[in-house]
């Protein structure tokens, strides 16, 4: 059984994007949490991938969380009109040193 725990990479765009998601397909069926804290670049398709599987998960019903949330990632998500809920962060707080500015 994989860890439930998936670091997401520090350039979270369409390079790493498919990799994500990948990953999140080989947990599927399964509580997940991600540690965004290492963000510090964030993509459209880097957070498609993330409202994606947070819809996926919520159908399944099985928790899906996004902590330690970068201030670049909620920035990226707030840049594109997408409620944090949406992507998954468990709190709109950014990890600690990140400050949404």
């Amino acid at each position: 059984m994989p860890d439930d725990r998936l670091f997401l990479p520090e350039h979270f765009d369409g390079t790493t994007a498919s990799q994500v998601a990948a990953e999140l397909l080989k947990r599927r069926g399964q509580p997940i949490e991600l540690n965004g804290g290492r963000v510090k670049t964030a993509g459209a398709l880097g957070l498609q991938v993330l409202a994606s599987a947070t819809k996926q998960w919520r159908q399944d019903d099985y928790a899906f969380r996004v902590v330690e949330v970068s201030g670049e990632l909620i920035r990226a998500g707030e840049v594109l009109g997408l409620a944090h809920g949406d992507l998954g962060f468990a709190d709109a707080v950014p990890a600690a040193g990140q400050g949404a500015s």
